[in-house]
């Protein structure tokens, strides 16, 4: 088990999936929170992967005392260090324990963008919004509820289909 560091926490925020569980040694120095200064990802309005920073204001902390890290949520808000047009947050929820670090990414925003067939999207064009939810489903690991909204595609294929060669007969 890898030792959490901003490191971690960066890899983390840039590539894990909503609601999968990742677990860290805890360091032996007092981490007071989860805070990072920057993440790569895709920038929407310079259309490229750029460096985005957290551009809030932390304090000083000279005097202060730092609190270690605690069970709860953390809040990341990201801009584009290019643009600062474009935006990126994330939700955390953290688990501490007196040996281990476990996080859980259960908001993110804006959604990633999720590979699409362009056949597919052209055939469930009436249905796209299923489409679109199986899609996402299948992205975050939830096959049995794409598999519900894939059967919704069929059962309005199947009555249209059925509606046309009963016009037609």
């Amino acid at each position: 088990m890898e030792i959490i560091s901003d490191k971690c926490i960066k890899k983390f925020l840039e590539t894990a999936p909503l609601y999968s569980w990742n677990e860290f040694k805890k360091p032996n120095i007092n981490r007071s929170s989860l805070w990072i200064e920057e993440i790569d990802s895709f920038c929407q309005t310079c259309n490229q992967v750029r460096p985005f920073q957290d551009m809030r204001s932390r304090g000083g902390l000279i005097g202060t005392e730092l609190k270690a890290l605690s069970t709860g949520t953390s809040y990341f808000q990201f801009s584009c260090a290019s643009c600062r047009g474009n935006q990126h947050e994330y939700l955390v929820e953290q688990i501490v324990t007196d040996e281990t670090i476990k996080i859980q990414k259960y908001g993110e925003r804006p959604r990633k963008k999720l590979e699409r067939d362009p056949f597919l999207q052209d055939f469930f064009d009436n249905d796209s919004e299923c489409y679109e939810k199986a899609v996402v489903c299948i992205s975050n690991g939830y096959g049995i509820a794409a598999f519900a909204y894939m059967r919704r595609i069929i059962v309005s294929v199947t009555k249209s289909t059925s509606i046309f060669f009963a016009s037609n007969a």
